[in-house]
């Protein structure tokens, strides 16, 4: 029951906390230009942990669970929030999203690309190690991963090792001891002789409601630096780690180095501390520091910090610290700016999609040598053959002919989110609650060199792109849906408006809040969810567009429950992927008469979903990863399988044959497997041997009904929930055709049961609820 409460309460602080990111814009206004806003300094993510007497708990392992799925590859790449310098000649490493990009700066005007590790998470923080060559990465769900750089053109992953909490305020290694400073359950430290045999030989919890998201380590000194004091831990015996002394205060960056401890904080600048006698700290020295002082890195006399201020406070500090009472600023190189580390003769400051090379060998004059643009969130792929077309600080091609390996083919600077294409041209859409947005045509007929035909000007919201023919659908949000036709690319143009707000519009009549679409051959699909309780706009709003030019309404369907991130059709039922959690089932063959028939429950908030064959796919946040549902028989859809966590964020999904795309926001996408699909027959078997219970509950009797479409022999039986067969319902030969059979629930106690059907050598179950 604890195990269960504790589930529970990650999920609805998930979903609240997701919740109180979309600040949606009422009707008429307009909210920033992306629709979800990158956060600074934490990531734009909230941790995920039980408050217990206001303290941060974890109560298991964080790692990865599956069923019926599994991980084939990823593109990990995305927004920077990690950046360290080897320790050898020009070498950086430079985080983006999940990937670590090896960097040689032998020309710090041409930055060359050595190598990309790519990890399975997102990438706070990292360390390596000169001795062994080894990389250490503290990667969000994935833990602590090890990978060998002894070849830095190929390197290779050594080992993982699971945290119980996010590993993200730092990681050290020391031969084969690494020491890892967790955000919420304190330090732990690991013997890594025998990689597939890692022991756990040290643990220090730090008792504080606030939580550590950085750190320094200084010989045998750890600093854990917490919002309300930096406390020191003796770490010489893991077995044995002491409280070595605290410095008060809440601190941002920090570092530690010969018996000296670099602190950083808004309030108070950069204070300099003689740590030799870790019970007794001494401050040697301060200044002040103009603007949101971040991450500091000390080389020689110097001290380099950055500002995560916008100018002229932000940017990068240098600080003369070769007198520590009486430290001195040098120079500065004003912009935005968060990560920082240096060789003495370059610098590199980072945030956001941007890397910054400084050339510092005149201290008094810092010097801008070159900028390194980075990927920015993955809201979804568009698959399309062996590629997948994407946005993310810029219109990105992969070919995805090799699973495991993802590789970007092509580029183009234009800006965007959304992508759909059912020919050589993509429409390309942001997304964003701003207005005056470009619905871009794209010419990917060369898919390795992508050019930008012409673009269309969305006055207000655009959030979802589908297409029919050479007509775009855009979802705008209280703009309803705009209908672009792009049969000439240089030059697209509206072809209709429905469902847009204007001045005295009457709610769920003449406009509606857009959230999202689903075009399905003649039929346009409108969701709309109602984000103010004052105007009436909730319903799935249906339209004939046979004639895309000219949509006609047909019905405004309301009575269902959920509060709908997105909707998928597939033949007569919609698929709601709610924000509290779960996938609600419609029926929508008759669009004039559209009723709910199930609700499937997810461990977190359903982003987005999309049909293929008998199955559906959730992006189901930050719990829940990718969840898989058998949508047999759609009112009795559950949970077939799921990979869970993805590398952050599961925002986005999509799918073609067995392979299903996350987009995974910061950390760019993840790619799956449906381990029941393993050919086209599997994915296309259609539901002739699906079964049906009625009624359900039941009290004296059901029917299960069926149909066979060959002479087969079956088995119909009931199952208790331990798996044990409590009724034989039938068992024999059935000619083909419907086939319907009593079950005498009376005969059976009150309870939940399952109804095994094999037919064949397939098996299908469904649940049965009896109360009598």
């Amino acid at each position: 029951m604890k195990k269960f409460t504790w589930i529970l309460l990650l999920v609805l602080v998930s979903s609240f906390s997701h919740a109180q990111s979309q600040n949606v814009p009422e009707a008429g206004k307009f909210g920033g230009a992306e629709k979800q806003v990158v956060y600074k300094n934490q990531a734009g993510y909230s941790l995920q942990h039980m408050i217990n007497n206001g303290h941060y708990q974890m109560r298991a392992l964080i790692d990865y669970d599956s069923l019926n799925m599994s991980f084939l590859g990823n593109w990990p790449s995305g927004i920077n929030y990690s950046l360290i310098y080897s320790g050898i000649d020009n070498i950086f490493m430079l985080g983006s999203g999940g990937t670590m990009i090896v960097l040689d700066l032998s020309d710090p005007e041409q930055p060359e690309t050595i190598s990309e590790v790519r990890s399975r998470s997102l990438v706070d923080c990292a360390f390596f190690d000169t001795e062994t060559n080894r990389l250490y990465l503290g990667a969000y769900f994935s833990g602590v991963e090890i990978w060998d750089l002894n070849d830095m053109q190929h390197p290779f992953r050594l080992a993982r090792i699971p945290t119980e909490s996010y590993p993200r305020g730092g990681v050290f290694a020391e031969g084969n001891i690494v020491y890892v400073m967790t955000v919420a359950a304190g330090i732990y430290i690991y013997d890594i002789e025998n990689l597939e045999d890692i022991n756990l030989i040290g643990h220090y919890p730090i008792p504080s409601s606030s939580l550590v998201w950085n750190s320094a380590k200084d010989g045998d000194l750890m600093f854990c630096a917490a919002g309300n004091a930096c406390r020191i831990v003796d770490v010489s015996d893991p077995s044995n780690l002491v409280m070595a002394g605290v410095i008060a205060g809440a601190s941002a960056g920090v570092y530690a180095k010969n018996g000296k401890f670099y602190q950083l904080s808004s309030t108070s600048g950069l204070k300099i501390w003689d740590v030799s006698n870790p019970a007794t700290p001494q401050l040697l020295g301060q200044i002040a520091i103009s603007g949101n002082p971040a991450k500091i890195s000390v080389n020689g006399d110097y001290a380099y910090i950055t500002s995560a201020a916008n100018e002229p406070n932000g940017g990068l500090k240098i600080i003369d610290v070769s007198d520590p009472t009486n430290p001195q600023e040098k120079s500065s190189f004003v912009c935005y700016t968060e990560h920082v580390a240096t060789n003495g003769s370059l610098t590199l400051i980072s945030a956001g999609s941007e890397c910054k090379v400084i050339d510092v060998t005149d201290i008094n004059s810092p010097q801008l040598k070159s900028t390194i643009s980075l990927p920015g969130w993955v809201h979804n792929v568009f698959l399309k053959g062996n590629y997948g077309y994407t946005g993310s600080n810029g219109f990105r091609v992969f070919d995805l002919s090799d699973k495991s390996n993802p590789v970007q083919v092509g580029f183009n600077e234009t800006l965007g989110a959304f992508v759909a294409t059912n020919s050589d041209y993509a429409v390309y859409i942001p997304y964003s609650a701003g207005g005056n947005n470009k619905v871009n045509i794209m010419d990917i007929s060369d898919p390795t060199s992508p050019k930008k035909m012409g673009h269309y000007v969305s006055p207000a919201m655009t959030y979802k792109v589908d297409l029919k023919d050479n007509y775009a659908f855009i979802a705008c949000w209280w703009d309803g849906v705009r209908v672009i036709n792009f049969s000439n690319p240089e030059s697209p143009v509206l072809a209709a408006h429905v469902l847009g707000w204007y001045n005295g519009a009457i709610p769920g009549d003449e406009y509606c809040f857009a959230q999202s679409i689903d075009v399905v051959g003649d039929y346009l699909y409108v969701i709309d969810y109602m984000p103010f309780e004052d105007q009436d706009t909730k319903g799935i709003y249906i339209f004939n567009i046979s004639d895309p030019a000219n949509p006609v309404f047909i019905n405004r369907f309301k009575e269902f429950n959920s509060k709908c991130n997105d909707i998928s059709v597939q033949d007569d039922y919609a698929y709601l992927a709610d924000n509290v959690g779960g996938v609600e089932v419609i029926n929508i063959a008759d669009p004039n008469n559209p009723f709910v028939v199930g609700y499937v429950y997810l461990p977190d908030v359903a982003e987005a979903i999309t049909t293929e064959g008998k199955y559906a796919y959730v992006s189901n946040y930050i719990l829940g990863g990718v969840q898989m549902l058998d949508i047999s028989f759609p009112p009795n859809s559950n949970i077939a399988g799921y990979y869970k966590r993805s590398g952050v964020f599961a925002l986005g999904v999509s799918v073609q044959g067995s392979h299903v795309y996350i987009g995974d926001g910061i950390a760019g996408f993840q790619i799956y497997d449906n381990l029941f699909i393993t050919s086209v027959e599997d994915l296309n078997k259609n539901n002739s041997e699906q079964l049906d219970i009625y009624p359900n509950p039941a009290l004296q009797s059901a029917k299960a009904n069926f149909i066979t479409t060959t002479n087969s022999y079956c088995n119909l039986s009931i199952y208790d929930l331990t798996g044990r067969k409590v009724q034989e319902i039938f068992n024999g030969w059935l000619d083909a055709g419907e086939q319907t059979f009593e079950i005498k629930s009376n005969q059976l106690k009150a309870g939940i049961y399952f109804v095994k059907l094999e037919i064949n050598d397939q098996v299908r179950t469904s649940k049965l609820v009896i109360s009598h």
